[in-house]
This record gives structure tokens, sequence and C-alpha cells, in this order.
């Protein structure tokens, strides 16, 4: 039987979602550990956009084409290659399946299904997405706390970052499936204690 491993995706995109020309212009990939307590594997790209990138996409994620050039930007096909790669070789080296998770998944898993559509490539993924945000919105239900279900929040509430590095850090895509990921593992620790209490 193969081995399931959570493998932390965080996209960002020259627009959103409702716009069909929105492309992905950088992602972040880590692989956690089996007990989810480190990050054993991690991969980042910047990708040259397609098209314009909008205002307030760019106001986001800091994108300049100077920045990106600076960064070692790629082509979309070749960006797809090396993600493909990186997965192939994760998977062959810890010889597990990939689950995919995500801070707001729909949104990741429709910009990446978007992107293989685009450069015709599937990525070895298992098709069932966890989500950070939803897992969080449960908790603070349950735990009935009233605050943004957002990522910030979340790398905040399990001490990834302070308050300070979330304003600096937020919305870099490496930087954000780290924060999902270290975030996830802190939420599924919570479960276990509610389960065995």
């Amino acid at each position: 039987m193969t081995t399931q491993r959570i493998i932390s995706i965080d996209t960002e995109t020259s627009d959103t979602l409702k716009n069909p020309k929105a492309e992905i212009i950088s992602i972040g990939l880590c692989l956690l550990s089996s007990d989810l307590s480190t990050i054993q594997s991690q991969l980042e790209l910047y990708i040259v956009p397609q098209g314009p990138v909008s205002p307030e996409a760019a106001a986001i994620n800091g994108y300049t084409p100077e920045l990106w050039a600076e960064r070692g930007a790629v082509e979309p096909h070749l960006a797809a290659c090396l993600i493909k790669s990186w997965l192939r070789n994760t998977i062959i080296e810890y010889a597990v399946q990939l689950v995919p998770l995500a801070h707001n998944a729909a949104f990741d898993k429709s910009m990446l299904e978007r992107f293989q559509n685009t450069v015709g490539m599937d990525f070895p993924l298992d098709y069932h997405w966890h989500c950070s945000m939803n897992l969080f919105h449960t908790w603070l239900f349950l735990s009935k706390q009233e605050q943004s279900c957002g990522l910030k929040s979340l790398a905040t509430a399990c001490g990834h970052w302070t308050e300070e590095e979330a304003a600096q850090k937020h919305h870099g895509a490496l930087e954000d499936a780290r924060a999902c990921a270290d975030g996830f593992s802190w939420l599924i620790q919570k479960y276990w204690k509610a389960v065995a209490a």
C-alpha cells in the first residue's frame, strides 16, 4: 500500500479566478514529513506572465518584471517541466502518494488545473485536496472564537509568524506554502488532542 504524504501548495496569480485569463506567476511547494512536524523538501518557482498582471494582484504579490527577472522567472512550459520533475523525484525518493494541501484549496486547485491545461501536462497529485482554511474555520467555530480564517490569522495563531512578519511575508508563494504547512500541522494536533480527550 502506498503511503500518503501531504504537499503544501501556494500559487500567486496575475489576477483573480474570475478572470479566465488569470495565470500562475509564482508557486511554492513543500513536502511535509509523515508526522507533519517538519518540511522535508521544497520548491519555489517564478513564472513569466504571458498576459498582463492586474494592479490589484501586483499589490498583493509584489510583481514587477524586474523583480521576477531578478528571481529567475522561467517560461510556463519550463516551469511545468520543473514542477513535474520535482514531484516525480519526490514520489520516487520517499515512495509516497502526494496529497495536496492549500489555504483556500478551491482557488489553488482551480489555478493549478488551469495551468496544467494551458501547458498540456498533468502533475502526479491526488485528486482530493486538504484545505487548511476550512479546517481553521471549523476550529474557530468549535472553540467559539471570532476572527478571520485567512492564512495570516492561522500563521500567527500557530506561531509561524509574528504580526510583523505576517505583514512582511504574506503572499510570497513559498512563504505562504510553509505557513500553510505549519498551520495545518498545528490544527491537526489540536484535533487529535480534542479527540483523545
